[in-house]
């Protein structure tokens, strides 16, 4: 078995890790217990859905990028070394939204 990255992966990596070296808040964000705190992560989740990181394993109709799951567990991996604030909406990235994608109609 190979577990060597493909060229494609490795760009999909040194991309997401340029995104997040440019645009991580550099002052951690305050608690999302409090309004001014869950304003502003709600302001780092509208900047990540700006340039589509958001949600990088979903179709691109609906925001994402259709990454593989490689690509997607590489920008996990990439998120956490930048040190990038807790996502305020990982329930619906993560458990929700793949459950319509699965059994939703679009009726």
């Amino acid at each position: 078995m190979d577990l060597t990255w493909s060229a494609q992966d490795e760009q999909f990596r040194a991309e997401a890790r340029n995104w997040l070296a440019a645009n991580v808040p550099r002052q951690p964000l305050p608690s999302g217990d409090t309004a001014e705190g869950f304003a502003a992560h709600l302001a780092w989740e509208r900047a990540l859905h700006a340039d589509r990181w958001s949600v990088v394993s979903w179709p691109k109709e609906y925001g994402g990028r259709e990454a593989s799951i490689w690509q997607w567990l590489i920008f996990e991996e990439e998120y956490y070394r930048a040190g990038a604030p807790q996502r305020v909406t990982q329930n619906g990235i993560f458990l929700l939204a793949p459950t319509i994608f699965e059994f939703g109609t679009k009726q």
